[in-house]
């Protein structure tokens, strides 16, 4: 579902995936807009509002004990369901080829530093 949500995303956005990893508790993503307008939130909010609307309507058709956990109280009387941690990510403009090439590194071998897998594949 999430790798939809990506696709449907990028489509819509004009931006295209570089490289990317899933992680238990996290997602990496490198794109680049190739063109149009839309800034990496819209993406981002493209990307993070339908999945977890999905994610949502699951754990609830299922009455999963999940759904309580990811469910917070923001002050009295309000709850909100939250499946993506709280602030806009880490996101940053890259112009080098070099360092294009590190961080295409760098999400590849995440899972290997965290002894996830034994090797990635690009």
């Amino acid at each position: 579902m999430l790798s939809e949500s990506i696709n449907r995303a990028m489509d819509r956005h004009k931006f295209r995936l570089v490289a990317f990893v899933y992680m238990p508790e996290h997602v990496h993503l490198l794109t680049y807009r190739a063109e149009g307008e839309s800034e990496v939130s819209d993406l981002l909010k493209a990307i993070k509002r339908p999945f977890s609307y999905r994610v949502k309507q699951q754990l609830s058709e299922s009455t999963a004990p999940l759904l309580d956990q990811l469910t917070v109280h923001q002050r009295p009387g309000v709850t909100t369901f939250r499946f993506w941690q709280e602030g806009p990510g880490y996101d940053r403009n890259l112009t080098h080829d070099s360092t294009v090439t590190a961080a295409i590194e760098y999400i590849h071998n995440n899972p290997i530093r965290r002894r996830l897998v034994t090797a990635s594949v690009d």
